[in-house]
């Protein structure tokens, strides 16, 4: 919704599906009763946004609530709570270099201490996350009429304590640097594709725990490709 003063409001329903699979150890030192087989949940939440562009200057910020999903029942024995997304919010500016060149500065916060089955410590069944701030760089640069092009970098430090990095091993959130490039064509009026490609910097974590697991590193990198199609009606 478009106010008269230039602010503009958004809301939209999340609906989610995930499902995951893996053959680690639990804390007892017994192979998952899972046995690597695959288990699906489901969850809900809504998000909301508000937007202003000035001469040069644009303000953005968006506001994803927890997203609540249901347990994943053959792994209660690795996580005995619901693998909840936390409450997100992220705020930006954005600012025109040139007719053709927008730089954007962006601040991400994700709430882990509020979900559960994340913010418990190890001894507790959970996987002792702290709260997470990412920081974000980008420049768009409309090339053509029709072609846009993107790209960004952003820095965030794991949420993932120093002794929990063994629980976490199947969910190994540790990459702090990603880099990424974007396009969009504009085919006309109502057709818009898409690309992307994110990499997220190799990364390792050393367990530093007394649950026998100290030593333990963890690496993760990874690479990210997305590819949409957009219709204006």
């Amino acid at each position: 919704y478009q106010f008269e003063n230039g602010w503009q409001l958004g809301f939209g329903p999340n609906l989610n599906y995930a499902r995951v699979r893996t053959d680690m150890m639990t804390l007892s030192g017994a192979q998952t009763s899972g046995d690597n087989e695959w288990d699906d949940s489901f969850g809900a939440g809504f998000q909301f946004a508000v937007y202003k562009k000035w001469d040069k200057l644009s303000f953005g910020s968006a506001f994803t609530s927890r997203q609540w999903f249901s347990t994943f029942d053959k792994y209660t024995d690795v996580v005995n709570h619901p693998l909840d997304m936390p409450n997100i919010l992220q705020t930006g500016f954005a600012y025109e270099l040139s007719d053709s060149v927008v730089m954007t500065i962006d601040w991400q916060f994700l709430q882990w201490s509020d979900v559960e089955a994340s913010n418990k410590d190890v001894h507790e069944g959970g996987f002792g996350w702290e709260d997470h701030n990412i920081y974000k760089m980008g420049f768009i640069w409309q090339a053509t009429e029709k072609l846009s092009l993107r790209t960004g970098y952003s820095y965030g430090e794991t949420p993932i304590q120093e002794d929990a990095i063994f629980v976490n091993a199947h969910a190994p959130i540790i990459i702090e640097h990603y880099a990424s490039l974007g396009a969009s064509y504009q085919v006309n009026d109502n057709w818009e594709f898409n690309l992307g490609y994110i990499h997220g910097f190799e990364n390792t974590e050393t367990d530093e725990g007394i649950l026998g697991a100290a030593g333990t590193e963890v690496t993760a990198e990874v690479d990210i490709v997305n590819f949409g199609v957009s219709y204006v009606f």
